[in-house]
């Protein structure tokens, strides 16, 4: 089985990110759970099916990716505008991982911290309705 950080592609309106820091590059987290518990006082159960299937991803771009022109530019023309959602895709080409959302948005642009040391920006974006396949490596 074979992982390749390098065939990890995420677009964001189109637009292939890169330049993304050496660690945790991707982190995409559903909004809410599927399911919710019920318990009644007489200890009879259920489930509340959650129709929120929104998700936060965050990406870890390296201070010197040229993406993060990129981001900073859609994140000011949204902020100025209100309409500058995007479509959000990954793929894990040497695996079967997808993440597609017709409409996501930046939430806030990242913290700047300059020092000796090549420094992270983390950018937030969010979209109220995804696909999200978590899937595995099986190609040799």
């Amino acid at each position: 089985m074979t992982y390749s950080p390098k065939d990890i592609i995420f677009t964001y309106g189109g637009v292939p990110i890169s330049g993304f820091a050496d660690g945790t590059m991707i982190v995409v987290e559903p909004m809410a759970p599927d399911f919710t518990s019920y318990t009644g006082a007489d200890g009879e159960g259920s489930r509340v099916a959650n129709a929120n299937k929104g998700v936060k991803i965050t990406l870890t771009l390296a201070q010197t990716s040229i993406s993060n022109d990129y981001l900073t530019a859609c994140a000011l023309v949204d902020s100025k505008t209100k309409v500058g959602q995007k479509a959000i895709g990954m793929k894990d080409l040497f695996g079967t991982s997808v993440v597609i959302a017709p409409l996501g948005y930046i939430t806030q642009r990242p913290s700047m911290t300059m020092g000796k040391e090549i420094e992270t920006r983390e950018w937030v974006i969010e979209s109220t309705s995804a696909v999200m396949t978590i899937g595995g490596n099986p190609l040799p």
